[in-house]
Parts: structure tokens; sequence; C-alpha cells
């Protein structure tokens, strides 16, 4: 697992993993039990609802965060959990609530593409994009959530909940 891990936290992992690729093929082994597929039909094969309804959840993968390694979510749930909290999502995702969705979508999109212009035209050189996608996306999903931004676009800032977010979601990858 070492050189997997060296690259994952010097954060070229998706540059090693594809030059496994080009010099092996399709199918790469990363680790004693991790593999690599870019084939797009491999993805409808291993993560397919059918296939998927199947398989518990690799609690490596997904550890508890929970006092007695309570499983309480959809990343560490079991089937009959996942079915469940499924069921409960899934009208967020229905076509009628995406309609109602768009608006908020669309002037958040539109924040972002009148910031970014913004940044070109007074000179920025140089523009962090991931920094910019992770203020519309947390904007967006406060909007659609909430009904209110956390204005992370309007102040071209971290608000402190998405800084929170960040930091948990760094500390869960190591």
């Amino acid at each position: 697992w070492l050189p997997l891990y060296k690259y994952w936290f010097s954060g070229r992992m998706h540059y090693e993993v594809r030059k496994l690729h080009e010099a092996y093929g399709e199918i790469v082994r990363l680790g004693p039990d991790e593999v690599s597929f870019v084939d797009a039909a491999a993805w409808k094969d291993i993560y397919g609802q059918q296939r998927m309804k199947h398989i518990e959840r690799c609690h490596r993968s997904f550890p508890s965060v929970t006092p007695n390694d309570a499983q309480f979510d959809l990343f560490t749930s079991n089937p009959v959990g996942h079915s469940k909290y499924r069921k409960i999502l899934n009208p967020s995702f229905s076509d009628k609530s995406m309609k109602e969705y768009e608006p908020a979508l669309q002037q958040n999109a539109d924040k972002l593409i009148s910031k970014l212009s913004a940044s070109v035209r007074n000179g920025a050189s140089r523009i962090n994009l991931t920094k910019w996608f992770q203020w519309v996306a947390f904007d967006t999903v406060g909007d659609v959530v909430w009904g209110d931004p956390f204005d992370c676009l309007d102040e071209e800032r971290n608000h402190p909940c998405l800084m929170l977010v960040m930091d948990s979601v760094s500390l869960a990858s190591l």
C-alpha cells in the first residue's frame, strides 16, 4: 500500500493511476485488494442498481464515526437500511423537485459566471476554480435545502461551515 498512500497524500493520485492505465491497460491493480477500471462498461457492472443491492458496504472505506459503530447513514448502512434511506431521499431527486430547484441553480450559475468574468476583467491572471466551484456548490445547497445561500459567492470567501466540511473530508481521507 505504501506507493498508493504516497500518491494519495501528495495529491497526485489521479496522475499516477492514469500512468498505470496507460502502461498496463483498462484494468490495473492498485493494492492488495483494490483494482481500478477505466472501461465505461465496468461502471454499470460494478455500481449498477441490481448489483449494489447485494453488496455490504466496506467498513474500511466507510468507517463508522458513531458510538459502538452504530450505522445510521447512507454510506455505512446495510442493504436494508440503505434502501430505507433511498426511499426517503428519492423524492428530492424527482423531475418535479429538480424543476423546483432550477431557479436557485440558474441564479448561482449566473452569479458564478459573473464573478469569474469580473475577476478576469480586473486582471486576475490565475483563478482557483476549485474554490469557486466549492462556493457555488455550497451556496446552491444552502439555497435548495434551507432556502438561503451561505453567501460564499457574494463575499468571495469560505463560510465557516464550508471550512468545517472541507476539513472533515480531508481528515476522513487521512
